[in-house]
């Protein structure tokens, strides 16, 4: 399978899309990597975030949220698969 892929920027400019409440991710470990492509989303609309994270990820992600402004908290802990659901706002 292929599959294209654009930042949620380019998606709210190129569509009829005016506003953001909330934006649900599980990326398989890409987490950061989609917020940083979301980044002005996020300022300008300051959706509510629901996040699959994995562990190695943890830090990083709370620490660019908390940078842009999010307050997020552990919502559901897997500690077999060490992932967590955080809800971010």
């Amino acid at each position: 399978m292929e599959f294209i892929v654009n930042a949620i920027n380019k998606a709210k400019v190129t569509s009829e899309i005016n506003s953001t409440d909330l934006l649900k991710y599980d990326v398989e470990g890409a987490e950061l990597e989609v917020l940083m492509g979301a980044m002005n989303t996020l300022i300008s609309y300051k959706p509510r975030l629901i996040i699959e994270v994995w562990d190695t990820n943890f830090k990083n992600i709370i620490a660019f949220l908390q940078k842009i402004g999010y307050k997020c908290e552990i919502i559901e802990q897997y500690t077999l698969e060490k992932y967590f659901n955080i809800y971010c706002r």
